[in-house]
This record gives structure tokens, sequence and C-alpha cells, in this order.
């Protein structure tokens, strides 16, 4: 997954002019948006909900994984429904900014679904690949063994003495002693079997 870029204050600082803000070290920002025209200042968006200008001295780039974002935003959208302020540090409304902090929230949960989905589907596909290869290793474990220490009774292989002999059926058993008519195999031609049909009903005729 690629990471999320955010902001680390390295130090304290105390907001003593209009429009900035006051944070300690180690806060984490949002970077809202950088100016050609005031390189040494970044607007950014805190925790608590507060946008403001800092100084780019005092913070640090870092790399963030989207949870953690998705996190932070959770807490500045909070702070920002109770603030009773309709503009936020003179800068924008309160609404405005709340509807853009929403906005990359729900940016952001798509990203890390999107990326919760491959990741499972991923591991899926690994799990699957290593149970086949266990499965194929078991059966020709199995094999091996069965070949070198076979069993004359194992399961799949019942003893001599139960099977059934077709030779000590008794006579009266409907499926001996009664022998299938063979006009069919003996003659495919259909005189043949027009001349047996008549002897036949000749025979009848007799009896």
């Amino acid at each position: 997954m690629e990471s999320i870029e955010m902001l680390k204050a390295l130090y304290d600082f105390q907001a003593v002019y209009p429009k900035t803000i006051s944070f300690d070290e180690g806060e984490y920002f949002i970077l809202y948006q950088t100016s050609a025209r005031q390189r040494n200042w970044w607007q950014v968006v805190s925790m608590k909900g507060n946008i403001g200008f800092v100084p780019s001295n005092y913070v640090m780039k870092i790399k963030v994984e989207p949870d953690f974002l998705i996190s932070f935003l959770n807490s500045s959208i909070e702070s920002l429904e109770k603030s009773k302020e309709t503009e936020i540090n003179g800068i924008m409304p309160k609404e405005e900014l709340l509807e853009r902090l929403r906005e990359k929230k729900m940016a952001m949960e798509r990203v890390y679904l999107d990326y919760s989905e491959r990741d499972c589907d991923s591991s899926l596909s690994f799990s699957q690949s290593i149970s086949e290869k266990n499965c194929s290793k078991s059966h020709s474990n199995r094999a091996t063994s069965a070949s070198a220490q076979p069993t004359p009774h194992s399961p799949l292989s019942p003893p001599r003495s139960n099977r059934l002999d077709s030779n000590k059926k008794s006579m009266s058993s409907p499926a001996v002693g009664i022998v299938l008519p063979q006009i069919m195999q003996e003659s495919n031609s259909m005189g043949t079997m027009q001349i047996q049909t008549q002897q036949s009903q000749q025979q009848q005729q007799q009896q």
C-alpha cells in the first residue's frame, strides 16, 4: 500500500501572528496547502480541527498508513462538529472545512478498502497454494508408506474369506440357471432373425 504524507512537529511553537496556530513537539498535521509566496509558512489542519499556518522549518514530512490518517480525520471532524465557531481561525467557514475533511476521509476509506480486498485475495491465494502443496506431499507420503508396508487386511482391501464366490451359489438362486437368449448376438441379419422367428412359431404350434 502506498504511504500517505503528513507533517510532524519537530519543536514547540507559540503562535504570535494572525492565522497561525500553536502546537507541541510530536503533534501531527495534514498539509492543506503551500504557497510559493510564503515558502516559510505552510497551511495545515490539526487533529483538533484547527486550520492555520505553521513555520515550515518547525515540521517534517513523514509517511503514514491510510488507517492512521483516517483516525486523524475522525478526530478533526469530531472536534469541528463540537465547535461553536462559524469561521475557523479567520481562514474559512466551519462547514466548508468540515465538508473538505469528510471528502478526504471518504477518499482514504476507499483506498484502504481496496487495499484490504487485494491483500485478502493475495493471502487466500497464498494459503491455497500452501494447502495444495501440503496435500500433494501428504498423498505422496501415504502412497510411499502403503507400498513399503502392504497390509493384506487393510480397510481398502477386504479379507478374501469375506468375498462371495459365484461358483458356490445354489442352483435355486435366480441369478444361476437362467440362460439368456442369444438370438441377437448370433445373427445380425434380418433374414436369419425371420427364419428363427418362424421356427419358434412352428415349435409353439406343435406344442
